[in-house]
């Protein structure tokens, strides 16, 4: 089926001839590719994301939960500064 694109930012269409050039491919089977592993790509629901970061806490040690802790407020406290900026 025919399909058209119009509009496409300049970055995503330079990122897409970039991967086809790499993936020896044309634009319009790259577009195609990347679509369709979209398309293909399995959605997490909330419920599902929440009992993964559950199972993913208990595989830390108190350590590196502590560590991933302090490195999280940090990137939160640098945010907050740049939008003073």
């Amino acid at each position: 089926m025919p399909l058209t694109v119009r509009c496409c930012p300049p970055a995503v269409h330079r990122a897409l001839k970039k991967s086809a050039r790499r993936n020896h491919r044309s634009l319009n089977r790259e577009t195609l590719a990347w679509l369709e592993q979209q398309a293909s790509s399995k959605i997490v629901s909330a419920k599902e994301t929440a009992a993964i970061l559950r199972q993913l806490q208990k595989a830390l040690s108190p350590a590196e939960r502590k560590a991933m802790a302090q490195s999280i407020e940090e990137v939160r406290r640098r945010m907050a500064n740049e939008h003073l900026h």
